[in-house]
């Protein structure tokens, strides 16, 4: 998964776009919350979803680490 870096975190740039991204998000779920044909929850769902991928981008990626339980 890409991440930023820091000098991009704290950019103007990436800030307005956090914002939009939230905004949006939150006008998504809004929408969702009420009664909807399935086929429109769906696709909120799926706008929902890429929101949270794009305001992701500014969060280190984990690392690995093996369960004890796959080393034996």
């Amino acid at each position: 998964m890409l991440t930023l870096t820091v000098e991009e975190i704290e950019s103007a740039l990436w800030k307005k776009i956090r914002t939009h991204m939230e905004e949006r998000r939150a006008l998504h779920m809004g929408k969702n919350n009420t009664s909807l044909p399935i086929a429109e929850t769906e696709k909120l769902r799926g706008r929902t979803a890429e929101c949270d991928y794009i305001l992701g981008l500014d969060k280190p990626v984990p690392e690995f680490e093996p369960e004890d339980s796959a080393l034996e």
